[in-house]
């Protein structure tokens, strides 16, 4: 795997809770939240999963928790 890709791995929502410290009702919340930085991507009407870059750009900022 190349490291461009790596950071274009898709994460659930439970993981992305885990990595940032809060819940997953967090997570959700924030990616209906116009103002938060963390958007979802839209794969199916159901499903949605989180960019690794945009996770570890929010870790980077101290922006979990």
């Amino acid at each position: 795997m190349y490291p461009s890709e790596d950071l274009m791995t898709l994460l659930t929502a439970a993981t992305v809770a885990r990595l940032l410290g809060v819940s997953k009702s967090t997570v959700n919340a924030w990616n209906l939240d116009a103002s938060h930085p963390l958007k979802g991507v839209r794969l199916s009407p159901r499903i949605i999963r989180y960019r690794r870059a945009d996770v570890l750009r929010l870790l980077a900022q101290g922006r979990g928790r």
